[in-house]
């Protein structure tokens, strides 16, 4: 039997992501040069600050063109 005083304790620390695909979220590109078909933005595009959450960590990337 393993003896309790020395067994270390660790914190457990969980990570929560949560994949949602907003289809009414658009962000338009100021810059001509990152400009895609139909004034997407460029595939790839990240986003991280300015469109999301003041108190979460919450960012939106764009994957593919629009269907």
């Amino acid at each position: 039997m393993a003896d309790e005083k020395n067994i270390q304790k660790s914190e457990v620390r969980i990570t929560a992501v949560v994949v949602t695909e907003p289809h009414h979220t658009r962000f338009y590109s100021i810059y001509d040069e990152d400009k895609a078909l139909k004034n997407f933005n460029c595939l790839g595009n990240f986003l991280e600050a300015g469109g999301t959450f003041l108190y979460y960590i919450d960012f939106f990337l764009q994957a593919h063109n629009g269907l």
